[in-house]
């Protein structure tokens, strides 16, 4: 670390500070070390000495998932906050900085609620690459559940989650033939008796006949998931409104708007008695209701919800996140509608420097984003 940097941190003792990036560590004092190396001029050797509870912190124990399992890793999840507590001079050329969990961490509701949706699978790799997958890391996410794939054996109940994952993540990257593959794979090692992970696959399957514009073979599988999901939950739980959401999608799909800003609402109102304020599908809600907004040509009601689906992303999503970028896009498609060229623009470089960091070149999205900025320059 420079001295300039270090000198900016003793600055900000007692404050609360975030890591932008996965954050790995150690328990082993001595493996830490063995990663120092002398500093060049104006630099010096730093060392974290972290106090963090699990309840508070999103991190992982991934020891014995590693390929070299006696560094006894810990990983914290990127925008992990903690409370600078002290620095102190260790050696001439090594400092010691100190730092706490905090209980005033702006994510950690949104990381519990996560936690609370995951917990049969809390500590295992599985969780972790659904995270890295929320966070928008497609390729570290894939990288973590095909290790665990390649370690479980043929009959484990965990093989069809995995395959379900990468079904998501393949299914988020546009990738949706090979998504279509890996649901159909779940379903396949889903015993017949377990009618709630069968919902979700159906669910699921749903989402990816949907973007494949198969929209009646994608009904049919919403139907089937909606089916299973009331008998099991009732009418008012956060699955409920996963499909609600998904219908709506096909309605409005068909061109069949008010039909689907009927049920977005109601996703909205489901949600919002479910989860904390700014979590990413509150988010989300807003932002569907937007689009449906946009096309009906009500553009003042669109920017209300697309701006306050931009403030909810901002806390909720890492900067990378590709539903930062979609929700930049829908804003710079409504100040288009509005006449503000200026503004559309910049929502649309903002947009584009998102999906750039996440999706391949030759994404399809990638490739709108690009013709909606060529029309305005």
């Amino acid at each position: 670390m420079s001295l300039n940097e270090l000198d900016g941190l003793k600055k900000s003792i007692g404050q609360l500070i975030s890591v932008n990036s996965l954050f790995s560590t150690s328990v082993d004092r001595d493996v830490v070390l063995s990663f120092l190396h002398p500093p060049a001029n104006n630099q010096v050797q730093v060392l974290f000495e972290i106090d963090a509870e699990p309840s508070r912190q999103p991190f992982s124990n991934i020891a014995e998932q590693s390929a070299i399992p006696n560094e006894e890793e810990i990983l914290f999840m990127c925008c992990s906050i903690f409370r600078l507590n002290e620095i102190q001079q260790d050696e001439p050329h090594r400092w010691i900085i100190r730092m706490s969990s905090s209980s005033e961490n702006p994510f950690e509701s949104i990381f519990h609620s996560m936690r609370e949706v995951h917990r049969d699978f809390q500590t295992n790799l599985l969780v972790f690459g659904k995270l890295l997958w929320k966070m928008g890391k497609y390729s570290l996410a894939e990288k973590y559940i095909h290790r665990l794939l390649n370690q479980l054996p043929s009959y484990h109940y965990l093989i069809s989650y995995c395959y379900r994952a990468l079904g998501n993540i393949a299914d988020d990257k546009g990738e949706y033939r090979t998504s279509l593959e890996w649901h159909l794979k779940s379903l396949d090692k889903i015993p017949s008796h377990d009618r709630t992970i069968r919902a979700e696959s159906y669910n699921n399957l749903g989402c990816v006949y949907e973007n494949l514009l198969e929209y009646e073979q994608a009904l049919v599988y919403y139907e089937k998931a909606m089916k299973i999901w009331k008998e099991i939950y009732g009418e008012n739980h956060l699955n409920i409104a996963a499909c609600l959401n998904n219908i709506a999608c096909v309605h409005s799909a068909r061109d069949n708007q008010r039909k689907a800003l009927q049920l977005y609402q109601q996703v909205l109102q489901i949600r919002q008695e479910k989860l904390p304020e700014n979590h990413a599908e509150i988010g989300a809600s807003h932002n569907n209701i937007g689009e449906i907004y946009r096309r009906l040509k009500d553009y003042r009601q669109a920017l209300k919800h697309f701006t306050r689906a931009y403030e909810i992303y901002r806390l909720a999503l890492p900067k990378q996140h590709p539903d930062r970028g979609e929700i930049c896009m829908n804003l710079g498609l409504v100040y288009q509608n509005l006449g503000d060229s200026v503004r559309a623009l910049e929502f649309y470089r903002k947009a584009l420097r998102i999906y750039q960091r996440t999706l391949s070149s030759t994404h399809p999205t990638i490739e709108n984003v690009n013709q909606l900025i060529a029309n305005l320059s």
